[in-house]
């Protein structure tokens, strides 16, 4: 008897950095979160809770970047900008879309 096995093609980049902008989110709330209960930013990424695998944290001051790469360009969370198309993607996925 022959086992067949069909690879599964990875989702496509744009999904890929979908999911990780939806990730960054989460996690940019629980840098928040830590913000709020203690006053200050964390100093690493785990002392807000769990990380995200390759997300670099960049704490500059009071403000801070998540930073990742999805086939080569950059993902960037920045704690000064609006990051709408964050909380967007997690809106849409929230409600089903």
């Amino acid at each position: 008897a022959w086992i067949v096995v069909n690879p599964i093609d990875p989702p496509d980049l744009a999904a890929q950095s979908d999911d990780l902008k939806k990730a960054m989110w989460f996690q940019a709330q629980r840098i928040e979160a830590y913000r709020i209960q203690n006053g200050r930013l964390p100093e690493q990424l785990a002392d807000a809770g769990s990380s995200i695998p390759g997300v670099q944290y960049v704490k500059e001051g009071d403000r801070y970047r998540l930073v990742a790469m999805v086939g080569g360009a950059p993902v960037i969370w920045d704690s000064t900008g609006s990051n709408t198309e964050f909380a967007a993607l997690v809106a849409g996925s929230l409600l089903g879309g």
